[in-house]
Formats: structure tokens, C-alpha cells, sequence
């Protein structure tokens, strides 16, 4: 009987803890069941409290029809029957920055928003290079104990911008699995990202390794806010979104008011990205604006010292794509299976794990978006983009002239498919 009322105590002090705990911190637990660990996958709709992204009035890019595609008819059929049988929601290719394919599957539409992780992080890489045009940040390679406070006369100050750009900050990565009371969980779910990222340790001399640590550049985030004065959307908004005509769209925030997380979980259309992809192969142009300095955008893509496969926040090859030094969740879940190496010589490639990607090839004028809801078990990272890659370089040899076959459908046009294309 004793055993029992002990047990019955305890039981009832456990709920009692349980319930105080929930009520002082709803959010935290809503974020922490609703997202889980796997937060660069998530579904947009769960991220809350959340933060407007103002764009501007749409602006399209150019649409070309099926007479004038520099694709081969077979290959974008080809394409998008790939992409069909591998739960791919959207997919849109450009080429020359015209739009050659925008095809979308089940619920999915133009409006459907995804959390564009690897987005997420170009677009504070490409604001950074937009507050040293504008002379808030004097240098890539100023320290970031230059503007945060915090760090001022602290070893961790002595990382540069570069440095956390390229992810040689040295900083320890986050452990973001575990129970509620993690230091990972306290950082995505909590109400106070600055705080917890600025906890972070060294782990080793700034500089001197590259490591995956998505930590990087929410610093380099914290970074533009504090040498701007101004809230990251709304910076995000006035530099970017705006300039390039995209749709309204959202960030994830630790609380009202508060921080924004930068390295992940920008809610945004694919056709954004298609955007963010068109302006680093015009090198910082869009139409007949100039938004952040070519110089920038070559900085970008010019791989570092410590690793020849990533820039400031995009992946860089020509063979296949090497994620195994990632320690976020599973390392295995960066390390992307490929049939063949890709047939371009310069790539440039936003990658998120959870298979949202936008391939950039400069010599080909072309850029390929991918989105998905959902994981695939049958992903090849490179034989989508090598299809559209070898239908663009057959459209530009002279073909004979052959009689149409069977119509099919793409674009919501009808085209005719040659037996030699």
C-alpha cells in the first residue's frame, strides 16, 4: 500500500512539474513536438511565431513556349518524368533567364511555400555582401567582435566574417538531437536564438578547418542586423526581396519581435529561388539593376582554403558533391548518391537535406530548381541536371528535320516530340 501511494505520488508530482513546465513555456513545447529534429525538413506551416518577408508586385520572368525552347522536347520530357517518380512537388528550369519549364504536381501551385533551407542561407550570404556595399560592414574579413558587443574581447570575437561565411569559424557545432533540455533543443525551439548561439564554444583556432555548422552563418546574420539597426526581414525585404518583384514570404522567429533564424527556414516559393539562382549566375543583376556587387557574387563561388567544395554558403563541384563532413543529424544524409559526375565543369548548387535543390551551371546559362513536401528513397544528384544539360547541347547541333510523333503535354501546351530529338 505504501509502494502504491509512493508511486501514485510520484506520478502526480511528475504531471504537476510536467504541466508548470508546459504552461511557462507553450511555445517551446508546440516547436519541439510540431518540428522535431528534423527542422531543415519541416513543413512551413508548423514554424511559429513567424516574421513577413514584404516582396513587391510580382515580377515574371520571361516564359518561353515549346517552339523556341534551347531544350530538347525529349529531354524536358524526359526530365520531368524523372522528377514525377521521385515525389517531386515543383520543378522549374532556366535557361538564358527565360523560364523553359515550371511544372508542379499534386496540391502544389506557383503559391505553394517550402522551407528553402540552403535559401535561406545564400540570401544572408548575399545581404552580407549587400551591407559591405553599403558601407554598414567595412570588410569580409573585419572580426565579428567588431559588432557584437558580446564577443568584443573574446577569442570568438576574432572570427571573421569570412571565416564563419565559408564555415571555418571554429566555433563547436550544436548536438541538435536529444531531450528537451539539449542545448540543441534550447536553440531551435527556445525563445532566445542570439543568446544560445552566443554560447557557443571554440572548438578549435578560427580559420584553421572547414566544418558544417549551420551556427555560422546565424552568426554572420546577427552580424548584418546589429551593423544595420535593422530587423533582418526587414532588411531581407528592402535589399532583396523587393528589388527582385518576389512574393510575400516568411521567416522562422524566436519569439514576437524577436530573432530571426537565418539558416534555415525561409518560407518561400520555388520560383524564388529560381530568382536567387538567376542573380548569382548574372553575377548580383536582375533586369537592369545591379543588387549586390558582381565582386560579391565572384567571392560566392570561389571555393576556400580549407575545403575546394564550398564558397559563402554554396556548394561547389564539378564531379560529385562530398556532404560527408557534415555532423548535423545524420551525416549520411549529406552524402548524395549519383550514377554519374555532372557534365558541366562549373557548378554551383543549393542544397538542403531534405532534397530541395537549385543547380546553377554558368557555362550552360542555366539553372534548375527541385522541391519536394518530402524525402525521396531514389534521389541521383546529378542525372536530372545532366538530362537538361544534354537536351540543351543536342538543340544546338543542326538536326535533320523528322515528321512529329504523338503530341504530349508540358506547360499546359501542347507540343509534337521528333524522333530525332
Amino acid at each position: 500500500m505504501n509502494k502504491r501511494r509512493f508511486f501514485t505520488a510520484m506520478l502526480i508530482l511528475v504531471v504537476l512539474i510536467g504541466a508548470v513546465t508546459f504552461v511557462r513555456q507553450p511555445v517551446f513545447w508546440y516547436r519541439y513536438f510540431a518540428i522535431g529534429p528534423d527542422v531543415w525538413t519541416a513543413q512551413p506551416i508548423v514554424f511559429r511565431p513567424r516574421e513577413v518577408v514584404r516582396g513587391a508586385e510580382n515580377v515574371e520572368l520571361p516564359f518561353v513556349d515549346g517552339d523556341n525552347w534551347a531544350i530538347t522536347p525529349r529531354a524536358i520530357n524526359a526530365a520531368i518524368n524523372h522528377s514525377e517518380i521521385r515525389d517531386t512537388d515543383a520543378l522549374i528550369v532556366l535557361q538564358g533567364g527565360r523560364v523553359e519549364v515550371e511544372r508542379y504536381w499534386g496540391t502544389a501551385t506557383r503559391d505553394t511555400v517550402y522551407n528553402g533551407s540552403a535559401v535561406a542561407a545564400v540570401t544572408a550570404a548575399i545581404v552580407t555582401g549587400i551591407a559591405i556595399d553599403e558601407g554598414f560592414i567595412g570588410s569580409v574579413d573585419d572580426r565579428i567582435g567588431n559588432y557584437i558587443p558580446a564577443w568584443e574581447n573574446d577569442k570568438r570575437g576574432d572570427i571573421t566574417l569570412r571565416q564563419a561565411l565559408q564555415m571555418r569559424s571554429g566555433l563547436k557545432p550544436i548536438d541538435y538531437r536529444g531531450w528537451p533540455w539539449s542545448e540543441g533543443s534550447a536553440y531551435l525551439f527556445g525563445a532566445h536564438f542570439e543568446r544560445s548561439l552566443l554560447r557557443s564554444e571554440l572548438a578549435h583556432s578560427p580559420g584553421a578547418q572547414w566544418q558544417y555548422n549551420p551556427d555560422d552563418i546565424n552568426l554572420v546574420g546577427l552580424v548584418v542586423e546589429k551593423a544595420t539597426g535593422k530587423r533582418y526581414a526587414d532588411y531581407l525585404s528592402e535589399k532583396l526581396w523587393r528589388p527582385l518583384g518576389q512574393a510575400h514570404s516568411l521567416v522562422y522567429v524566436d519569439r514576437k519581435n524577436g530573432t530571426a533564424m537565418k539558416s534555415c527556414c525561409l518560407m518561400s516559393r520555388p520560383m524564388d529561388w529560381a530568382k536567387i539562382g538567376q542573380l548569382i549566375l548574372d553575377e548580383g543583376r536582375f533586369g537592369s539593376k545591379q543588387i549586390v556587387s558582381a565582386s560579391w557574387i565572384r567571392q560566392m563561388i570561389t571555393p576556400s582554403s580549407a575545403s575546394d567544395r564550398f564558397g559563402f554558403q554554396v556548394w561547389l563541384g564539378d564531379s560529385y558533391i562530398d556532404y560527408s563532413g557534415a555532423t548535423i543529424f545524420d551525416p549520411n544524409a549529406y552524402k548524395m548518391p549519383a550514377a554519374e559526375p555532372f557534365s558541366a565543369s562549373n557548378v554551383i548548387v543549393l542544397h538542403s537535406p531534405g532534397f530541395q535543390r537549385v543547380w546553377i551551371f554558368p557555362e550552360y546559362e542555366l539553372v534548375v530548381v527541385r522541391a519536394s513536401s518530402q524525402t525521396t528513397d531514389n534521389w541521383d544528384e546529378t542525372y536530372l541536371s545532366n538530362l537538361l544539360i544534354g537536351g540543351l547541347t543536342a538543340n544546338r547541333l543542326p538536326s535533320p528535320t523528322a515528321a512529329p510523333t504523338a503530341p504530349i503535354r508540358v506547360n499546359d501546351q501542347t507540343i509534337f516530340l521528333d524522333e530525332d530529338e
